[in-house]
């Protein structure tokens, strides 16, 4: 009997921690499935009552009717990557030729300047794309983009996800290698409805600009040419690297107008230059920049490789600012990009 009894005690205990274990994986999926199912007008709220520790390497997946769930990423190392140079680019002091026909564009000036039908077909400018996002309060918002892969657009996050107006977008189309001829536009690729994007648990979250990054998401592989991307690994001692800005400006009301391009340098960061906590590691800029080039490229003049996002104005003189690319994103582009 005494046997029996502890058999029953094994039992019972055994029970107990498999009873545990499984409730503990059904409340992480249950978040999760929550998350996925909630309108995205409830999307704040769920965010704002969340205990998970974020980290960059925590991303959100939109999916393309605006619905999110979540994905931890595991950094890349040098014994665990499979990828080369010929992926993303670490960039250092020794300048790499990687496009097979990387001319730009030269301005005689840091001003925006016109990119020219001539160098439209070129690098870099026929893998931009020009963004519209169809937000749930209604607002439509077109930023700009560029293609790294053949599924993979690198824009800004607050031009797909913004709580101001709801939270993530409902609808984005991509115009692959938008430009403007007698002020129409016109597009050297197809024009995409999203299969959803990728970007910073951080940024629904915080909306600070440093992780105002995302990587829509095309609906197909398309066969079309895309720009190389990179980092620095220590974006504090990137200062004085020439650099290309990118993007689509417009005007409110009426979206995109132009096609513009501006040279400069990256003049420094923004750490000791700003109080507010929202634009802080990030890079200023000599070159120019203006409303609707957000998530525009910034292409080191050296090689042709993307280093940075264009985020924004600041200041008393309107700094342009850019989002350095870092070691955090590339793993990020690493395990979703098809090249």
């Amino acid at each position: 009997m005494r046997k029996l009894k502890n058999l029953c005690r094994l039992l019972s205990t055994v029970l107990a921690i498999s009873l545990i274990i499984l409730g503990t994986n059904l409340t992480v999926f249950a978040t999760e499935d929550v998350a996925t199912e909630e309108s995205t007008e409830e999307i704040s709220d769920i965010q704002s009552e969340s205990t998970v520790d974020a980290t960059e390497n925590e991303i959100v997946h939109i999916s393309e009717d605006g619905n999110i769930s979540y994905e931890t990423i595991s950094a890349t190392t040098e014994e665990t990557s499979t990828y080369s140079n010929e992926d993303i680019v670490i960039l250092n002091d020794t300048p790499s030729t990687l496009q097979e026909d990387d001319v730009m564009a030269t301005a005689s000036s840091n001003d925006l300047q016109d990119v020219s039908l001539f160098s439209v077909p070129l690098e870099p400018y026929k893998h931009m794309c020009l963004i519209t996002a169809t937000f749930p309060n209604g607002k439509v918002m077109e930023s700009s983009g560029i293609l790294i892969s053949q599924n993979l657009v690198l824009a800004s996050a607050h031009g797909i996800y913004w709580s101001e107006y709801g939270g993530a977008a409902k609808h984005v189309y991509i115009g692959v290698g938008a430009y403007f001829a007698n002020s129409k536009i016109k597009y050297q690729g197809y024009i995409y409805s999203w299969n959803g994007a990728i970007l910073s648990s951080n940024w629904p979250t915080t909306e600070k600009q440093v992780y105002d990054w995302s990587l829509i998401k095309l609906p197909e592989n398309i066969d079309y040419p895309y720009q190389k991307c990179g980092y620095v690994p220590d974006y504090t001692q990137a200062t004085n690297k020439d650099i290309r800005l990118i993007g689509y400006p417009g005007v409110e009301g009426k979206g995109a107008t132009a096609f513009k391009t501006s040279t400069g340098q990256i003049t420094g960061t923004t750490d000791n230059l700003f109080i507010n906590d929202k634009v802080k590691n990030l890079w200023t800029l000599s070159a120019k920049g203006d409303g609707g080039m957000s998530g525009g490229p910034i292409i080191e003049e050296s090689n042709g490789v993307v280093i940075g996002i264009y985020v924004a104005r600041r200041g008393l003189v309107n700094t342009a600012l850019a989002n350095p690319l870092t070691k955090e994103i590339a793993d990020v582009i690493l395990q979703n990009a098809v090249w």
